[in-house]
């Protein structure tokens, strides 16, 4: 099994493993861990660098057939 010293996170959604390896510093595990502290630098990150402005205030429409699970379309 890999592993990392120190604390890990993994995020569970509809008892679900949602895999971390799509953040900087997160590696590929198996069991969707990441170190606490690259999550951690990895969310200020994205934090840091979202536009806000078009984040909240942009009307979006979604082309019919649209489907994603990731926040990525598929």
């Amino acid at each position: 099994m890999l592993t990392e010293p120190g604390p890990q996170i993994r995020v569970i959604v509809n008892d679900g493993v949602v895999p971390l390896a799509n953040l900087d510093g997160c590696q590929d595990h198996p069991d969707g861990m990441c170190s606490i502290h690259a999550f951690v630098d990895a969310q200020k990150e994205n934090i840091r660098s979202t536009d806000w402005n078009f984040v909240c205030n942009t009307n979006l429409t979604f082309p019919d057939g649209w489907k994603t699970t990731t926040g990525y379309p598929v």
